[in-house]
Formats: C-alpha cells, structure tokens, sequence
C-alpha cells in the first residue's frame, strides 16, 4: 500500500516551544488584528492565561460588545471558543454568527464550575473551595498529601493551611518517617483536622471586589507568634461615604526550627507584607490605588524601620532596608493585638473558626469607615530598643603623611615588580615633562637596565626618608640612634645611606664594599628578603644572609632570615624529616639459645680438596 502523510497544523503538545508558540501566535493575532477590536484585544492580551480568558466589565452593554470582539477576533485566527459561561445568563443565549459554544459545566444540573484551579459558582458569583474527605492515614505522607491538595493562591485560607503546616512541622520535629505512624499527641491534632476538614465546602468568598467611581487605598497587615508570622492586604474601597473592605491576598509563613525571637519574627512578618505589597504592584497601578496602609503590633519592629539602618544590627538592617525598597516609613502604623487580622494566620485555626472569622474577612471594625476617623497612631514610645548597635565616638587623630608610592608597595608581594612599577611611574613623569613638538624623545617599550636601577635607587630612598627622616632633615647622620651611627654610617652622592667599613680598598663593587642600610620594619625590607630568598633557591639562613649582605645591611637580619624561611612554604614542606618506621620484633632464631650453625651455614669458598697420605 501506498505510503500516507499527514500533515499536524497545530501546536504540538509536550515540546519545550509549545507554552512558547501557544501564546505568541495570540499575541501576534492581537498586533495584526488588535485595532480593529480593541476591548477584545484587551482582554486577551492581559486576561488569558493558557487558553482560558476570564475578564468582565462594568455595563452589560460593555459585556455583549466584549463577547462579540473576542469571539471576531479569535475567529480571525481560526480559535473557536469551545466553552463559555457567565453570572449574567441572558449572556449565554444571546446569538452569535460563529459556531455556538457550550457551557464550562459538564453537568446540567450544577452552576458550579472551575476556573484556573478554582471553584467559581457564576449565578451566585462567589468563589468555593470543592474537598473531599481525604484518607485517615497518619503519616507524614498522608499529611502532606493533604496539604497539598489544598489549591489557595490567593491565601484565603491561610490560617488553615498555616494550621496543617504546624502540624506537619511537628512530625518533623519527632523524627518519624515518612511511612511511619505520627506520635499520639500530633495523631490528635490531626484526626480533630480531618473532622473539620469539610467545613470548608461552605466558605464563599466574593468575586466582585472592584466598583466605579471608587476611591481604593491597600490596607495591609502583619504579625508573627512563635508558631510562625503572616501578612495579609485588604482591599478599602469608598463610595458614596460608604466604605467597604475586601480580603485581597494573604501569606503565611512557619517559624524555622532554629528558634527566633519574637521581634525578629516580627521583623520577618513585616518583610513578608512588603514582599506581599511588591507582588500587587499590577493591581495597585491598574485600579490608581490612592494610599496604602501597613499595620504591626510591634511596637520594636515600628522603632526598627524608623531607625537609620546603619545604626541597626546586620540581620535587622538588612530586612528593614528591604522593607523601605517597597513601602516608606509614613505607610506604617501601630494596630492592637486584638485588633490585628494577621494573628489569624500567625497561629492558625480550624476551618469551622474559619468560616465566621469576621475579622479574617473583614478586618478590624473600624475599617467600616473612612480613613480619617481611624484609631491610627505612627508614634512608638520604647525606651530600651534591642538589635542596635552602640553609640559610636568619633575621635579625630592626626597621622604623618605618608609616602604614596610606600602606601602603594603595600599591596605588591614581589619585589622586582615594585621596582618595575617605580620605573614606569617615574618614565611617564618624565615622558610629561617632554615638550609636545619633542614626542619623538618620549621613551616607551619595556624598562631599560638605567631606568631600571634608577628606579631601585629612587625606592630605597623613600624608604630610608620615611624610617631614617632624622638623616636627611639636616643631611648629617648624627641623629641617628646609637646603634646605626656605630656603622659609620653616611649619604653618598645618590643621597642613598650606607654602612662603612674597613674595605675601601678592597678591589670589590661599591654594593659590598659599603652595602646599603634597609630598616628591619619595612615592607619593602622583607620583599628584598623574599626575593633574594627566591633567587637563590631556598637556601638556608646562612648562606641568604650572606647574600643579603652583599647589597643591603639590615639591622637584626638573622631573625628576620629566619622568620621569613618559617613561613615560607616551599621550604617548609621539603626541610621536614621523613618518618622513621617502626622497626619489628626480631626473629625467634635470633634470640634463642642453640648451638652455632644450627640455622645457617657459612660456605667460604665452596669444599676444600685435602691429600690423603698413604
């Protein structure tokens, strides 16, 4: 039979590229054809995710004109909508020119249906949780299981989640394994749970949060307990005089293992509610939010973030500069204990507390009204603040200047490169000096023998006036110490000090004839030491300070030599004696008492050939 191909004209699933050609072929659609639908384009440039587009409006007649530009403009892509569903069911029977669409729920006699992970009931137009009543099994993968299960990303169920969480974390604490049956006290705690797990079938959270012609401002809120901390946002809305409040997003937290104390926990509640902030950031920009309110119970962690950070501690510093990178310090307020949402969350509770907590869903009552009769107050008074560091004293202390090129020697570790880079200082000031119509006189290339030695004379000067200024205030050596005058020290015509002697006539280098004078405290000093060390090959303590003294005196050199051969690694590891073996027992044959050659024999020169007489 004839060979048959067929040809796959859609985005292949399952490839790395198809998230990526799914979406961009929408996004080119709206770029070819966005102008002509703008309300379509709209929505399905910011409202898509994958191919469910959830949007709204807020007329009717909006909404029937939204419906008609995205179904147009799909069409124009070849995209047919495969499911619909709306709380304004007159939407659903309203005729279209394309292909109609069916219902998201399967079953007709439900309304209720889901919508990117949650459960969306449109006639009612409220958001449910659907659970069933998980296994009893208690181990820790059981409740884990569990746990994960419960799709929340908006945090409306934080304080039951936080609830489970506390519990797992305490199977972790007994060390149990995974299969293994939690301790009686943790079984208790979550068998009460799995009692109350179905209460949250019942929970119904609004849709609608946003109303025209309202003034919105974020109200947000943290707090932390020794469980763990939270932060929560609330929607504040005002129309019309009449204020409303609406449960935003929310996040929690559990308390690490390696205990903390409170503040900090409350330091980090705060933090996690600047981070909760940063992730609203679309919404506050899209809905022109007015103002936004951050409320602690702490009164140390509002004390904290008024502080200047560099008067604070590292871990507090840290997390408050953090804090300000989101908010400012006018946006933080100090709320009573009671009065805070957030320690809801902070310690968790069953999902039957859950359901009425008036103010995990409302807020406080005073956020009832507008902002101006509310029981804020941004001033904190606490005498004893931890976390800081002590007052510092500034102490003004007047230093010598020191020579920039000694500073700079300093961070060289080998000497012959300091001397180059002396070179090279001292060729570009002289190359400065050059006249521009005399360029060609400019030296430049690698250092010549001349400016090489030019330059080591130039160095060891600056270091003979730093440690010896007392010989070149008046250029006489008389105000040296004791000790070096009796070298019969002078200053040759360089203006380098050296150490006389009794060889002026020897037939020797000036170097060792009068060596030069180097200070026994110098850096320069042990990079001279270092490098002859080197160049000689590891050498020992005598034979380097022979060399030394070929060229240079150093005042105490013989402990300087030594010092230097200590720490010089090379020399360290191949001068260690090598480990004796210990020697073993001697033989039993060795040690007995017997008669000679019992063991042994002893063959001189093999048999002796003997005359035998007659």
């Amino acid at each position: 039979d004839a060979i048959t191909y067929y040809e796959l004209n859609t985005v292949t699933y399952g490839l790395r590229s198809s998230p990526f050609q799914a979406q961009r072929v929408l996004q080119q659609l709206v770029l070819d054809e966005g102008n002509n639908y703008p309300a379509g384009a709209e929505a399905i440039s910011h409202c898509i995710y994958v191919d469910d587009v959830a949007t709204g409006c807020d007329s009717i007649s909006d909404l029937l004109a939204l419906k008609h530009q995205v179904v147009e403009l799909l069409a124009k892509g070849g995209f047919e909508l495969g499911k619909w569903n709306s709380n304004y069911p007159p939407l659903l029977s309203e005729p279209i020119e394309q292909q109609p669409v069916e219902l998201c729920n399967d079953e007709a006699t439900s309304s209720v249906i889901k919508i990117l992970g949650m459960t969306w009931d449109p006639q009612a137009d409220v958001f449910k949780y659907s659970v069933q009543q998980p296994d009893s099994g208690t181990t820790k993968r059981n409740i884990l299981s569990v746990i994960a299960r419960l799709y929340d990303p908006l945090g409306y169920l934080a304080p039951v989640v936080f609830y489970a969480k506390c519990i797992l974390q305490e199977t972790w604490k007994s060390g149990v394994q995974w299969d293994e049956d939690v301790p009686d006290l943790v079984k208790t705690r979550w068998d009460g749970f799995l009692r109350d797990f179905c209460n949250l079938s019942q929970i119904e959270i609004p849709r609608l949060l946003v109303r025209t012609d309202t003034v919105y401002r974020l109200v947000c809120f943290s707090d932390a307990s020794e469980k763990g901390y939270c932060a929560i946002a609330y929607l504040h809305g005002t129309q019309s005089g009449v204020a409303s409040m609406s449960l935003l997003k929310a996040k929690t937290r559990l308390a690490p293992l390696k205990p903390l104390t409170i503040p900090r926990l409350e330091l980090c509640g705060a933090l996690l509610l600047s981070q909760l902030i940063h992730s609203l950031q679309p919404l506050i920009r899209n809905l022109n939010i007015s103002s936004i309110f951050c409320f602690t119970d702490s009164t140390i962690v509002l004390s904290w973030i008024k502080m200047p950070a560099h008067q604070l501690k590292t871990y507090v510093s840290n997390r408050t500069q953090q804090i300000l990178s989101v908010t400012s310090q006018e946006m933080w307020f100090h709320i009573s204990g009671v009065e805070n949402p957030a320690d809801v969350g902070s310690r968790g509770v069953l999902p039957s507390s859950l359901l009425h907590h008036d103010l995990w869903w409302s807020g406080p009552p005073w956020c009832s009204q507008p902002p101006e009769q509310w029981p804020i107050s941004q001033s904190v008074q606490i005498v004893d603040i931890p976390e800081t560091k002590p007052a510092q004293t500034n102490t003004l202390v007047t230093v010598k200047s020191c020579n920039y090129i000694l500073s700079t020697a300093e961070r060289y570790s080998s000497f012959l490169r300091l001397v180059r880079v002396v070179g090279f200082v001292r060729r570009f000031i002289a190359n400065c000096r050059i006249p521009k119509r005399k360029r060609r006189k400019r030296k430049i290339g690698p250092l010549s023998s001349h400016e090489f030695d030019g330059a080591h004379v130039h160095l060891i000067r600056l270091v003979q006036q730093h440690y010896f200024p007392e010989a070149f205030k008046h250029n006489e050596v008389d105000a040296l110490p004791l000790e070096l005058r009796r070298l019969s020290i002078f200053i040759d015509h360089e203006g380098v000090i050296r150490v006389g002697g009794r060889l002026s006539n020897a037939p020797l280098p000036i170097d060792q004839r009068y060596p030069i004078l180097l200070p026994s405290r110098s850096h320069v000093t042990n990079l001279v030491i270092d490098y002859i060390h080197q160049k000689n090959h590891h050498t020992g303590p005598t034979a380097m300070l022979a060399f030394i003294r070929q060229r240079y005196w150093i005042p105490k050199a013989r402990n300087l030599v030594r010092r230097h051969k200590l720490k010089c690694v090379v020399c360290t590891r191949y001068s260690k004696a090598f480990v004796q073996p210990l020697m073993g027992d001697l033989p039993a044959s060795r040690v007995s008492g017997v008669r000679p050659f019992l063991q042994i024999g002893v063959d001189f020169a093999g048999p002796f050939t003997c005359r035998e007489s007659s």
